[in-house]
């Protein structure tokens, strides 16, 4: 294809330094160009069918000129095809290794001398003319969390996505590839370090014992020492590494310390690196489940604490639940009975509404002391919940303590609520009662006053039914023991006025 034909011809250029390339995303400029070097690639560009602008030492467009050898070096400059936000076009090898060093976010990289595609876990590399779909987003720890850096110009990437392979088999087999296969050993093996040296670029292996490996200087040449085997390893150690979020931090200890390990001292070529990566990769593995084994222990006796926990918090509130019902129970009965005994006894009012004063205090008190308990239970489970028991996911904790919990607590407000009114009526009923009578009596004290007659004697009226015997409907024990009284007093004063007048008017 012509666009294969002019990156070729550029990389050509660029290699014998007959001419310098500055490739952007949209852009790519050619200078330093001699009259034969510009004829051909203005040819190229034209049958890849795009647009050159042609420009001399002086800035002048020769375009649409023939190009003349005296106003040579030339410049071309021209505009790569309109792609998608996603996508990045590639032509040459020479930009390819310097967008390598970058951060570019897409997530389809199009290289025009590519060959075989490259699947990575963040990023797809293709060929000009081909059309993939980006891969799923695979979210990962970022190695810079995890690898320490003295220098403020981290060399360590933000994310291994992009440099490891979907396939581990797979071999790089164009030029384009080997560049992408050397920035990914050198990107792999900064991921897989605990520190690096700012000022000499070493990476650093704690171990024990510790390790220290420097790649040198020469990125062009990473692959061809590590060879296919230990590229390969190498990429299934990272993967392994990085393959969960939460636990990548275990697992990269525990492959720096095996890694160093089976390193010797004198270890310092690629080959040797490579060599080393699988058994200790195996060994990291085991390591790994021992130490799995371990935690699973420890995650066992955490949730058996846990539901302990979480039982014993549901049976008080429910112990709870079960002394309010029984406190507005026993309220209910102590007020229908405090009732029946006013309206069959002459019992004080201002006893009846002390007992149930105290019995409304004492239900508020049954109340309140269960609702603190359960606001404190919530508080202290929110204070703990982030250092005992951050491993369960939100929602596994959700359902093992939130969920029983909020149930028992649901009942507790239902029943407090409840029987909280309920009492909270039959008081005022008793009050109302008491405000009632008290107005009454006042009425029943009016009316019976005695008229006074002239003399300054009181004259007590009894009424009829009195006199043979019948009960008047008496609105309160007081008023009808002081209407007995004054009865009592009117009949014995009668029976006297009888004696008296009796000898008086008898025959001798």
């Amino acid at each position: 294809m012509s666009e294969i034909k002019l990156a070729a011809v550029i990389d050509r250029l660029v290699a014998a330094d007959e001419a310098f390339v500055a490739e952007t995303p949209e852009r790519v400029t050619l200078s330093q160009l001699s009259l034969p070097s510009a004829n051909e690639l203005r040819a190229l560009i034209s049958q890849a069918g795009l647009i050159a602008l042609v420009y001399d030492g002086a800035n002048e467009d020769w375009s649409s000129l023939d190009l003349v050898e005296a106003y040579a070096p030339y410049r071309i400059t021209f505009a790569k095809p309109a792609v998608s936000a996603s996508e990045l076009l590639v032509l040459t090898n020479t930009a390819f290794s310097a967008f390598l060093r970058t951060e570019n976010p897409a997530a389809v990289w199009r290289i025009a001398l590519l060959g075989a595609s490259i699947f990575t876990e963040g990023r797809t590399y293709t060929s000009w003319a081909d059309k993939a779909s980006a891969p799923l987003a695979v979210r990962k720890k970022s190695p810079r969390s995890l690898v320490r850096e003295a220098s403020g110009n981290r060399i360590v990437p933000p994310t291994v996505a992009p440099w490891t392979l979907v396939d581990s088999s797979f071999v790089p087999q164009s030029a384009a590839a080997v560049l992408w296969a050397n920035a990914s050993i050198a990107a792999c093996m900064r991921s897989l370090a605990d520190d690096i040296d700012s000022e000499s670029g070493e990476l650093k292996f704690k171990g024990p014992p510790r390790l220290t490996f420097k790649l040198h200087d020469q990125p062009n040449k990473y692959f061809d020492e590590l060879g296919s085997d230990g590229f390969a390893a190498l990429h299934l150690a990272t993967a392994w590494v990085f393959e969960n979020e939460r636990e990548a931090e275990v697992r990269h200890i525990l492959f720096a310390c095996e890694i160093a390990r089976s390193n010797g001292a004198g270890d310092s070529e690629l080959l040797l690196f490579g060599r080393n990566i699988m058994p200790a990769l195996d060994g990291a593995k085991i390591a790994y489940q021992m130490s799995i084994s371990e935690v699973g222990k420890d995650t066992l006796k955490s949730l058996a604490d846990l539901r302990k926990s979480v039982t014993e918090d549901t049976s008080k509130v429910t112990e709870g639940t079960r002394q309010v019902a029984a406190a507005v129970a026993g309220a209910l009965a102590l007020g229908f009975g405090l009732i029946a005994a006013r309206l069959s006894t002459s019992t004080p009012r201002w006893l009846l509404i002390t007992v149930m004063v105290i019995v409304v205090l004492y239900v508020t008190a049954i109340i309140f002391s269960g609702y603190d308990f359960i606001r404190l239970q919530r508080n202290i489970r929110r204070q703990w919940q982030s250092r005992l028991y951050r491993f369960l996911p939100p929602e596994e904790y959700k359902s093992m303590v939130a969920t029983p919990t909020a149930h028992a607590e649901r009942t507790f407000k239902i029943t407090a609520c409840v029987g909280g009114v309920a009492v909270a009526l039959l008081a005022v009923a008793i009050f109302c009662d008491w405000a009632a009578a008290a107005s009454a009596t006042a009425s029943t004290d009016a009316n019976t006053e005695a008229p006074v007659e002239a003399g300054g004697k009181a004259k007590v009226q009894v009424p009829a039914a009195a006199n043979a015997h019948t009960s008047l409907p008496i609105s309160t024990g007081a008023a009808k023991q002081e209407l007995e009284k004054q009865a009592s007093s009117a009949a014995a004063q009668e029976g006297k006025e009888k004696a008296q007048t009796v000898p008086s008017t008898a025959k001798p």
